[in-house]
Parts: C-alpha cells; sequence; structure tokens
C-alpha cells in the first residue's frame, strides 16, 4: 500500500496515516507508541476487543483503539529474559506464545496476567521462529532446523483423571490369579492422552495388619513421549507372588499417577478383585 498523507508524530504521540488500498479506497492509520522498551516482535487480534503482543514480555489490550494506556504488560516465564517472541492467537480463548528458547506458553485468558499463562519446554534449545494457531484444538510452531512442532489442545484434570481411572482395573483372560502367578504380572496396553510420567501400583490393604501397613503387590512406571497407546506390564512383587499363591481371591486397591509434561500430578484409585 502506499502513503497518500501523513500527520506525523514521535514518542508517546500518535501518527495518522491515510494508506491507499488496491481498490482506490483510503483505511486511516493511527500509530499509537505502546512499548516504550521498544522491540515488538509479533501481534495477534482474534477480536476487536483483544490483541495479544510480544516484545520480550506481553502486551496486552482489550481496547486497542484506545491508546498507550489501554495496553498492560506483564512478563512469563522465559520472556522475562528479552528473547524473541512469536504470538498467535485462535480466539479470545486460547492464545500461544512461543521463544527462542524451545519455550511454548499458553492461555485460555490471555488479558488475565502472568498467572494466567502456562509453559512447557517443547523444542530443546532450539530457536523458534514461527507459529500459528489455526483453532482452539491446534498450534503449529517451527524452528531454524526445519522442525514442525505440534501442539494440540491439553486435556483438563478431570479428562485425564477420568482416562486414568478407565484404565486402572485389569481386563481379560490374563487379569486371573492363576495368569498373573504365570506370566509374572499383567501385560496390557495404556493409552496416555498427552505426554508424561505413569505410575500403576496395586496394593493389599489389611483389614488388620500387624505392621500397620498396605502390602505392595505389583507396580509399573512409564514415560511417554507423546499421546498414544503403549503396551506396558505390570509387575508383581516378590511378596505380591507370594501372595497370591496362597489365595483364590484378592480384594486389591489400585492405584495410579500421571504427571503430564509440564503440569502437576493427576491421582486416581479404585478397588478390584482378582479371581482364580
Amino acid at each position: 500500500m502506499r502513503v497518500r498523507d501523513s500527520m506525523r508524530g514521535r514518542g508517546h504521540g500518535r501518527e495518522r496515516r491515510s494508506l491507499g488500498r488496491p481498490d482506490g479506497r483510503l483505511v486511516a492509520w493511527a500509530v499509537t507508541h505502546i512499548e516504550p522498551g521498544g522491540g515488538l516482535s509479533g501481534l495477534s487480534c482474534p477480536s476487536p476487543s483483544l490483541c495479544v503482543g510480544v516484545a520480550g514480555g506481553v502486551l496486552v489490550s482489550r481496547r486497542p483503539t484506545g491508546g498507550p494506556h489501554a495496553w498492560k504488560r506483564f512478563g512469563i516465564g522465559a520472556s522475562r529474559g528479552g528473547f524473541g517472541l512469536h504470538v498467535a492467537c485462535a480466539s479470545a480463548r486460547l492464545c500461544a506464545i512461543v521463544d527462542g528458547r524451545g519455550d511454548a506458553f499458553s492461555s485460555a485468558n490471555p488479558a488475565g496476567g502472568a498467572s494466567s499463562w502456562t509453559g512447557a519446554h517443547i523444542d530443546g534449545s532450539n530457536n523458534i521462529v514461527g507459529l500459528a494457531c489455526p483453532s482452539v484444538s491446534l498450534c503449529v510452531a517451527v524452528d531454524l532446523l526445519g522442525n514442525a512442532i505440534i501442539g494440540s489442545r491439553v486435556p483438563t484434570r478431570a479428562q485425564l483423571k477420568t482416562a486414568l481411572l478407565e484404565q486402572l482395573a485389569p481386563l481379560g483372560k490374563t487379569a486371573t490369579i492363576s495368569a498373573l502367578i504365570r506370566n509374572g504380572g499383567y501385560s496390557f496396553s495404556f493409552t496416555a492422552p498427552v505426554a508424561g510420567r505413569l505410575t500403576i501400583s496395586w496394593y493389599q490393604v489389611p483389614k488388620r495388619s500387624r505392621l500397620g501397613r498396605s502390602i505392595l503387590v505389583a507396580r509399573v512406571t512409564k514415560r511417554f513421549s507423546r499421546a498414544g497407546a503403549v503396551k506396558i506390564k505390570l509387575r508383581l512383587t516378590r511378596i505380591g507372588q507370594q501372595l497370591l499363591k496362597t489365595t483364590k481371591h484378592l480384594k486389591l486397591t489400585a492405584t495410579g499417577r500421571f504427571t503430564p509434561a509440564g503440569r502437576s500430578t493427576v491421582h486416581g484409585a479404585r478397588t478390584l478383585t482378582l479371581h482364580g
């Protein structure tokens, strides 16, 4: 577009320009100085009432046309260090930011301040140079090494707990006491909703225990590098094998812990009964 005329101004003032469009009509632009330190590296406006910019920190405005005072600035994670940042907002309910350290940050309330943003390390120490979020369930970043990093919508804690509880109880012929003894444990396919670390444990909790503690019967720990199904084996402990050999029915408590990458651990527990 070609500049037709301008009212020049610098500093904290405004500069209004009329720019020529290909169809010959004019569009008025108002230049507002919103970052005293300069270095703005990206901006995304998912609606007329929300713009999110990056300049070593985050700049947010619910009134982008309201002048310099309509913008507020705060830092998030590595962005405090002034590294180059990129921002993309699919809607007012999802914005994402990436930096030059391989970090990504996202928020369902972009104007809510630093506490409303969560971060994760997604690409080693590589310099991420681009980001696009075409929907609230998908963001794609690219780095200087030619990698594309795909970000999908993160399940809620309630959804993670439901997925965990559904997979704690053993199923099928390999879940009988005789099969567990013969195989040294229980093999099954666990589907992780996201990347993270899983621990499943089976305990016997006696009504009366001279030692006053539960007995660990079996356990498995597995790290998932990405979402998906992986075959794992819940291995019997030595005392667990001995316990199963002395009974035809055994009531256990199955506990699960799943720690998504960059998030707090989700816990779940349920009772189960093994039969011969």
